[in-house]
């Protein structure tokens, strides 16, 4: 697998909203949602690679969320290790799909469907924010594949 860039973008990680209705059923997406876009997606087109590619890809993505204050130490603890998932909202698929749709829009590749393998998980930890991974997957003949890292 050949990583063709990553990048972590710092802040409480945000879920893409559902499309509102206007007059004349018109749809358009929220203000809350085209900013958290854009703000990840400035961050997506600091990073990004020179020219987007064509091939397969994986992409990896962990959301961390910002710890409670109320919770005890012994489970601020447990987070600082990043084991503790969030469970409550935003959903991980609405999360995922903000970063795919930033990344899409900066140019990280020629079109989406070329999402082959994707990993994504939402813990809570002490430094909250997103971090990106994104690798072309090998050909069939590659014998060294054993997975997203090599």
């Amino acid at each position: 697998m050949k990583l063709i860039g990553e990048f972590f973008h710092p802040g409480r990680p945000k879920g893409k909203g559902r499309p509102r209705f206007g007059a004349g059923g018109h749809a358009f997406t929220p203000a809350q949602t085209r900013l958290a876009e854009d703000s990840l997606g400035y961050s997506a087109l600091q990073a990004r690679p020179d020219k987007p590619t064509d091939k397969p890809l994986f992409v990896g993505i962990v959301f961390r969320h910002p710890v409670p204050k109320s919770w005890p130490k012994w489970k601020r603890e447990l987070c600082e290790q990043g084991m503790v998932y969030q469970t409550s909202t935003p959903d991980l698929d609405n999360q995922v799909k903000l970063v795919l749709d930033a990344l899409n829009h900066a140019g990280w590749w020629d079109d989406d469907k070329q999402i082959s393998w994707l990993q994504a998980c939402a813990v809570h930890g002490d430094k909250p924010g997103v971090h990106v991974r994104v690798a072309e997957l090998p050909s069939p003949d590659d014998q060294r594949h054993r997975g997203p890292i090599d």
